[in-house]
């Protein structure tokens, strides 16, 4: 380069941009020579507009909070010390989560009262009833005004044996567990024999279930009948059953995920993931973006809906051993 030259860089864009650098030869014409030397490349990212999550540990019973979809998390400290064990984002915007010691702790007032003497394993808000259910690990369902929840109806209704999951279908109330699924205003007589560990809501009137021999089951009525599809959702005990992007059901079986495409009527498809513990949380995020967490106090993400997962940052999350719930606030 001659004296008097002057030399241009010039940056397009910042993502996929050409970097292009022009010469201007003082001493000849006013023409610049352009050359395009490099093209920078984007690091794939999480979509936005990101979501807020949230995470339950054990064994301080933290809060992890992360307002970028699962990227990373904060601690927010705790309320009641111990193991989250489930969320329930109530319709005024209210946060509750259950504890193992039998706790149910409002995250957005700071409160806390133990309905129950075990671990509590699933809370849901019957928006149209105005009322919330709390089921435990020994077949107690709690109910209490969702404008007052910790004003239990007692004796509480006894299902008799663990519920793991309570879901609500066309204004009835389901448990879901060991003794089989029952409308919780009858609990003595099931909807459906068995033993069952995990339900997903799949939409349109449709739920499905594991049973404890990992085999699916399927309802199109909200819940009131159930017949088995004879399908195999994973090789040890099913804990999770989520609804992810264009209509798959993600589930998770000790350390395993599996996946169906097809409305659970054939096995399952498996996905190997390396260095996870026991699978003790997952959740579908939005787009192809899921979360699960485990038992070492990890968690994991996946951007193309279930097939392939990644460590996040920061892992074990705040040095705990257990990621006992995530769920995503609306």
């Amino acid at each position: 380069m001659d004296t008097g030259d002057v030399l241009h860089i010039l940056v397009k864009d910042l993502v996929g941009a050409s970097i292009s650098i022009s010469l201007n030869h003082g001493d000849d014409d006013d023409e610049e020579d352009t050359a395009v030397i490099g093209t920078t490349t984007e690091v794939p990212t999480t979509t936005l507009p990101y979501s807020t999550i949230l995470a339950g540990t054990f064994p301080l019973g933290l809060i992890l909070e992360s307002v970028n979809s699962g990227n990373t998390f904060v601690n927010k400290g705790s309320i009641e010390g111990g193991k989250v064990t489930c969320f329930c984002e109530m319709s005024n915007g209210d946060i509750l989560y259950g504890m193992a010691s039998g706790y149910l702790v409002n995250y957005t007032q700071s409160t806390s009262d133990p309905p129950s003497s075990d671990s509590i394993t699933s809370i849901i808000e019957d928006v149209s009833a105005g009322k919330i259910y709390i089921s435990d690990n020994i077949g107690d369902i709690y109910e209490s005004p969702n404008d007052d929840i910790y004003s239990y109806t007692l004796p509480p209704t006894s299902i008799g044996s663990a519920v793991f999951s309570l879901i609500e279908g066309n204004g009835i109330v389901y448990s879901i567990g060991a003794g089989g699924i029952h409308d919780i205003t009858i609990p003595l007589i099931p909807v459906q024999v068995g033993s069952f560990t995990a339900v997903v809501d799949a939409g349109s009137g449709v739920f499905y279930v594991s049973d404890d021999s990992n085999i699916a089951w399927e309802s199109a009525d909200y819940g009131a009948t159930w017949v088995s599809t004879g399908s195999t959702i994973g090789a040890s005990t099913v804990t999770h059953l989520v609804l992810a992007n264009n209509g798959r059901i993600v589930a998770a079986s000790g350390s395993s995920i599996t996946y169906s495409d097809d409305g659970c009527a054939t096995d399952f498809t498996s996905v190997a993931i390396i260095g996870i513990g026991t699978i003790t949380a997952l959740i579908y995020i939005s787009g192809d973006r899921l979360l699960l967490g485990d038992d070492t106090g990890s968690i994991f993400e996946s951007d193309d809906n279930g097939e392939t997962w990644f460590e996040i940052a920061g892992n074990p999350q705040q040095g705990e051993t257990f990621i006992g719930s995530l769920i995503k606030i609306s």
